[in-house]
């Protein structure tokens, strides 16, 4: 472990040469725990790499404090690990003079994909089941089938379905492949039957049969994922039971069939689901949305969720701005977000007069001063309207007293200046509100 901490640390000091301007790195963590938060946020808002380092030092504070204080570990170490260099000295640190699970967890997430700690028995068998839910996630491709197989009938479902996750990414044994199916038939638990059914081809000789029979399983939720499993074994056979569900208009599974048959190539399957956006039934149009999503920016069906798909969303912008139904209004707004953020333009003629549509519906949202106006500023900022994105960014502080900062969407969809509207939060003086800016930070990319 020697070695891998060494390597963090080196990148770690160059990314942290904030600190020779600003004051030493002890003296910043100082300022934290002593609630100094003017000199924290003065820090933060100097530049995107000291707001990163301040918002690492904020989790890492909280991270101290969560036996005292009870805290979601898992989720805080995550950020810090997905911050890479700036979160590494924070892990650092806590891997050695935490306390647990947070010792372990730090531990982990600094080897995550390398060799397995050679403590791996202790942390396989840990009192806290996030830290052995971790161990089984982060060495997928280095544990032993044996380790995996012990791990995939823990008693706690997280570390099941980590287990099952990881079997699938390796060549499986006879023994994976029966534990595989085991979980798909019989756990008792839906999020591991998930898990499973996504497996596919993974799933042996009969795979097949077991994800059709997936299909009817009492959670909604496993039979869309052995839609996936379908698509993911891409047999004849496979894809010809997607083909016949997507015949039944009054399936729950309609829609995630078109879209998985969409995700294939088949464009007249794109064509469908967008006409479902202007379906009667809102439920079947909630579903047709929240499936676009995903699909509007996957280069294969670009030319068919484009123009038309522009001139249903916007079409229903222009609906819901009266204030109908807020549930759909937030699926269509972020539908409307990937349409807009495109890298480049969807090669139709149509496309320049669609956009426009759309930032018209978007427009009305802002009108309206509805509960949705930040998000459609936002969306707008990101379309290139710049004067949107000042908006957004003087909006920021009014949006966090109604508590929606968590929401990512203040950070990904923002303009590139409002990180330093998110940094000033890190001298917020409530510490949910600071932890919540700061983990944002910490998984934007800036």
């Amino acid at each position: 472990m020697g070695a891998r901490i060494t390597r963090w640390s080196i990148g770690a000091a160059a990314a942290l040469c904030f600190v020779g301007c600003t004051g030493s790195l002890t003296g910043l963590r100082r300022s934290i725990e002593a609630g100094d938060l003017s000199r924290v946020a003065s820090v933060a808002m100097s530049d995107p790499r000291s707001a990163k380092a301040v918002s690492a030092l904020v989790v890492e504070q909280r991270l101290r404090r969560c036996e005292e204080e009870p805290c979601d570990a898992p989720s805080l170490v995550s950020a810090l690990a997905a911050s890479g260099r700036m979160g590494a000295p924070s892990l650092e640190r806590l891997g050695e003079e935490g306390r647990e699970p947070v010792r372990s967890l730090c531990r982990i997430a600094l080897q995550r994909g390398g060799d397995p700690p050679k403590d791996s028995g202790a942390l396989m068998t840990h009192d806290s089941s996030s830290v052995r839910e971790a161990f089984a996630a982060a060495f997928a491709s280095k544990q032993s089938d044996s380790q995996l197989l012990v791990l995939a009938v823990d008693t706690s479902p997280g570390v099941r379905r980590a287990a099952i996750a990881a079997m699938v990414q390796r060549p499986m044994n006879p023994q994976s492949v029966e534990t595989a199916k085991r979980a798909l038939r019989s756990d008792p638990s839906p999020l591991v039957r998930l898990t499973a059914a996504r497996a596919g081809r993974h799933l042996g000789e009969d795979a097949h049969l077991r994800l059709v029979a997936a299909l009817e399983d009492e959670s909604q939720g496993v039979a869309l994922a052995a839609i996936d499993g379908l698509l993911e074994l891409g047999t004849a056979e496979a894809m010809d039971r997607l083909e016949r569900l997507s015949l039944v208009p009054s399936s729950p599974l309609l829609a995630h069939a078109l879209a998985a048959l969409c995700r294939a190539g088949r464009e007249t399957s794109c064509q469908l689901l967008i006409e479902r956006l202007g379906d009667g039934s809102l439920t079947h149009r909630r579903a047709s949305i929240l499936e676009l999503v995903p699909l509007a920016s996957l280069e294969k069906v670009r030319n068919a969720v484009s123009a038309s798909s522009y001139k249903a969303v916007s079409a229903a912008l222009n609906d819901v701005a009266k204030g109908e139904d807020p549930w759909i209004l937030d699926s269509l707004l972020l539908l409307a977000g990937v349409s807009l953020a495109k890298a480049e333009p969807v090669p139709l003629r149509e496309t320049e007069s669609s956009v426009d549509e759309l930032r018209k519906g978007l427009k009305s949202l802002v009108e309206s001063r509805g509960h949705q106006r930040f998000e459609a500023l936002l969306l707008l900022g990101r379309g290139g309207d710049e004067s949107a994105h000042e908006k957004a960014s003087l909006e920021l502080d009014a949006k966090v007293e109604e508590g929606v900062l968590g929401s990512r969407l203040a950070l990904t969809s923002a303009a590139p200046s409002a990180w330093q509207a998110v940094a000033r939060l890190l001298g917020d003086g409530r510490p949910a509100v600071r932890l919540a800016a700061a983990t944002s930070l910490l998984h934007t990319n800036l």
